[in-house]
Formats: C-alpha cells, sequence, structure tokens
C-alpha cells in the first residue's frame, strides 16, 4: 500500500451535554481507512492516544462514522490511521456532527483539497 497518514477529528459539546451524536468523516477518493480493529495495522509509537473512544464506529469505503455521547465543556480529539491509494488532487469533504435525535444541533468543518503524490 501506499503512505500512512493521520487524520483527526475534534469535537466538543461547548454548553450542555450532548447525546446520540454522529460524526460523519468523507474521505477524498485517494484514501483509505485502517481499520483499527486489525492487529496487523501499523503501530505509531509518536501518535497521541485519542482522548475519547466512540460508543460505535462504523468503517466504508467512503467514511467514517463515530457516534459520541459527549459531556459538555470538554474538547476531545480522536486519531485513526488512513492509506493513500492514489496519486492527484482530490476534494477533501467537510466534517459534519449531528444530535441524530435533534437535527437543530450540528456542526460542518474543514473541508479543501488534498494532494496525493
Amino acid at each position: 500500500g501506499g503512505e500512512l497518514i493521520i487524520g483527526r477529528i475534534t469535537i466538543s459539546a461547548p454548553s450542555q451535554p450532548l447525546q446520540n451524536v454522529v460524526v460523519d468523516d468523507m474521505l477524498p477518493a485517494c484514501l483509505e481507512i485502517e481499520n483499527p480493529r486489525l492487529e496487523s495495522r501499523a503501530k505509531l509509537q509518536w501518535l497521541p492516544e485519542s482522548t475519547i473512544q466512540p460508543e460505535y464506529l462504523d468503517i466504508r469505503d467512503d467514511r467514517l462514522l463515530l457516534f459520541f455521547n459527549l459531556p459538555a465543556g470538554k474538547t476531545f480529539d480522536y486519531y485513526y490511521s488512513l492509506r493513500v491509494t492514489g496519486a492527484g488532487r482530490f476534494t477533501l469533504p467537510p466534517v459534519s456532527a449531528e444530535c441524530m435525535y435533534d437535527p437543530t444541533i450540528k456542526s460542518v468543518s474543514g473541508g479543501g483539497w488534498a494532494v496525493a503524490k
């Protein structure tokens, strides 16, 4: 496979705890997720530990879905490994998050371009 890179998602619930939050991180076509459940995946000693673990994790071909209950007033980082699978310039979709049962609470952040060599 190609080069291994690290993705980081930062998430917080500033003023009130949030239940049933789903984070949708769509990937550009040049990346695939390294399955964290596999023992054979590369171990990166320098990588900080994620400060939150999802209640549930769904790895798909084109995205990572994370499901959380978030306490108020704290910021968390979730790290995961990706593998570069193709060269070129690709659209990097924004990461979105929303409360599954309250669609008035949502966030969309980031996005841009990814260049893979």
